[in-house]
């Protein structure tokens, strides 16, 4: 960790409370509980993709129960039939691009596997963000500052919260074994041309948060993904300046160690 500008040394206070943290990262140290260090995320429970035609839930038919994918894109997923026809206007744009992206990735996965390298598939990105999707509201709320809502600097509609994330070489598409670099707001033209008109019009009327999940590696900067996130209600927000650390501890899995005789 670095010190101070300028220190060469740092002196932990005598009077240090048991259970502390010294946090030192190029600024003034920075002294907090390991309570709040390991602060517990807000669960807002299972990520569940919703009926893309009329944006029901599996949770609110009562059953729990997945709703079918579309067979040709793999990612839509529609509450009935009904629905499926009626979106099918709307949905062919988007579903013909996941087709040629899903034979791409197919393809780029054989030639790594001939080739003896190893696939870096951004659908493990995507599933990244599924399995932390709480801390990533967490993040994004910070990030977004969407406690102040329309008078935020980084309005919704304008900015996207990008994450980035490094892999590991010999477990690339380990979900497990990703570590979280930063995360920044980014200006939504960024993302723009990711994005098909169709998809972008329909996130932008909803209101959606953009979450950019990007590689550390420049060279796999084409391997991104874009989801979409809906903002909980302003009540629900949860402001905190040490939220990065926090983040970064629930994504990794960490866990609050057990009290010790002294401060750490």
């Amino acid at each position: 960790m670095a010190l101070p500008s300028g220190a060469t040394t740092f002196t932990i206070p005598k009077d240090l409370p048991k259970g502390s943290v010294v946090l030192m990262d190029g600024g003034e140290p920075k002294i907090i509980s390991r309570e709040h260090l390991f602060k517990e995320i807000p669960d807002r429970g299972p990520l569940v993709q919703c009926c893309v035609a009329c944006k029901t839930t599996p949770g609110k038919e009562g059953t729990g129960k997945p709703f079918s994918m579309c067979s040709a894109c793999k990612w839509a997923k529609y509450c009935s039939k009904t629905c499926q026809k009626n979106d099918w206007r709307t949905h062919k744009p988007n579903c013909l691009q996941r087709q040629a992206q899903n034979a791409q990735l197919k393809a780029q996965e054989e030639t790594c596997a001939k080739e003896g390298r190893p696939f870096y598939n951004p659908l493990a990105l995507q599933a990244w963000y599924r399995k932390n999707h709480s801390a990533v509201e967490y993040a994004i709320c910070n990030v977004l500052q969407l406690d102040k809502g329309r008078a935020s600097p980084h309005q919704i509609n304008e900015y996207a919260a990008a994450f980035v994330l490094e892999r590991d070489d010999s477990a690339p598409n380990d979900i497990g074994k990703m570590w979280l670099a930063r995360v920044d707001a980014a200006p939504l033209d960024i993302v723009k041309s990711m994005l098909p008109d169709a998809t972008l019009a329909t996130a932008l009327k909803n209101n959606m948060i953009f979450v950019w999940l990007m590689e550390s590696d420049p060279k796999l900067l084409m391997s991104s993904m874009v989801e979409f996130h809906t903002p909980p209600p302003k009540e629900e927000i949860v402001i905190d300046e040490n939220w990065f650390l926090q983040v970064r501890f629930a994504c990794a899995g960490a866990k609050m160690p057990p009290d010790e005789d002294t401060a750490e």
